[in-house]
This record gives C-alpha cells, structure tokens and sequence, in this order.
C-alpha cells in the first residue's frame, strides 16, 4: 500500500471514529432526556397520589370528629330524655290518687269524670315553661298525668287536642287556661284519625307546647 493510500485509510477510520463518538454521544444524551422525563412523570403521578392520600387522610379525620360530634349529641338527648323520663315517673308516683278516685264515680260517666291530660313539649329548653303550664292546668282543677319531651313534633303553634266530639267545649276551656298562663294557643282539634275514637278513654285530653322563642 502507498503512503497516499495509507493516509486515505487513516483519514476514514478517524472519520469513521468520530461519527461513533457522536452517535454514543447522541445516544446518550437521548437516553439522559428520556430518563428525565420518566423521572419528572413520576414524580408528578406520585405527589398527586400523595395529595390524594393526604385529602383522603384529612377527609377521613374530618369524618371521625363529625361523628364523635353526633354521638356526643345523641348522648346527650338520651340523657335528656332519660332525665323526663324519670321526672314523668316520679311525677306519676306523686299523683294524688285518692283524690281521683273521689272524683271518679266507680260507672265513670264522660260528664263527672275529672279530665286527664298529657302535656307535650317539644325543646328541651322549654321544661320549666312546661312545669309552670302543668301548675296552671292543676290550679284550674285538671289532673295532668304526665310531661313529655318529643323533640321530632313539628308545631307551628300549641293547641289542644281531644278525641270525641261532645268534649270540644272542655278543649276549649283548657285553651284558656294556657292563654291565661301567657301561652299563644293555636285552637283545638281532634288528632285525624283519632275522630271520636273508642280506644281512647274519655275525658282525655293532650296539650303540644311549641318552642318558645329565643333571642
């Protein structure tokens, strides 16, 4: 081989050489661009994943405080209730049953007996105003057998409510004892259904006390 064809051969290998380093060169460039690119979708795909955990975390504690919330509350109305419940008894026990059992004729007529009522009312804020209506009911010569907090009734006014006809005009003497002892009564009327009812005794009477307003 000549010296010319010896420096042509030369020339292509330090071409060819130099086309490899660039290829490697590319190459790895290529390989450091898409490994960062996979790199930065992980990182992405991963922080909103942590995000969710996290939200999903905070959701979670919000859920379990507003539950221990609720079972607080239910706690307490039991205990509310618990406590009327134990007044309504100690109350009954305290009845003057001899005195009924006078004014009661052993054939009870409708019209000697001594009417009976059941008082309702519906916040459990409102058991002193309830205590003061069933001292006016008794003053008025009424036997109330018991009071009762019912927090579900929904009342727009109180009223009076009786369960045979020809007991209206009592209904509506019980109505103005409560006006007299200051409470806004709606009327009187017979629960639907309950018209001229044989299940129900006579001379039975109920009374629903709507809230009273707060400031």
């Amino acid at each position: 081989m000549t010296p010319e064809q010896r420096l042509a051969a030369l020339q292509e290998l330090e071409k060819s050489q130099t086309r490899n380093q660039r290829r490697v060169v590319w190459t790895a460039w290529v390989s450091v661009v898409v490994a960062g690119v996979v790199f930065a979708l992980l990182v992405t795909v991963g922080t909103r994943q942590l995000s969710t955990v996290r939200k999903n975390r905070d959701d979670l504690k919000a859920e379990k405080t507003r539950l221990a919330g609720d079972l607080e509350n239910i706690k307490a109305e039991i205990k509310k209730k618990q406590k009327a419940l134990n007044e309504y008894q100690a109350l009954v026990q305290k009845l003057p049953r001899t005195a009924i059992e006078e004014a009661q004729p052993s054939s009870p007529n409708p019209g000697t007996s001594v009417p009976r009522i059941y008082l309702q009312y519906t916040n459990p804020e409102d058991m002193q105003h309830a205590e003061n209506i069933r001292r006016a009911l008794q003053d008025a010569g009424y036997i109330v057998l018991g009071i009762e907090l019912i927090t579900t009734a929904r009342l727009r006014v109180s009223d009076v409510r009786f369960f045979h006809d020809e007991e209206k005009q009592e209904a509506q003497k019980i109505a103005s004892v409560l006006r007299n002892a200051g409470e806004q009564v709606g009327g009187v009327g017979t629960p639907k259904g309950y018209e001229n009812s044989r299940i129900v005794r006579p001379n039975l009477f109920e009374v629903w006390l709507v809230a009273r307003p707060r400031n």
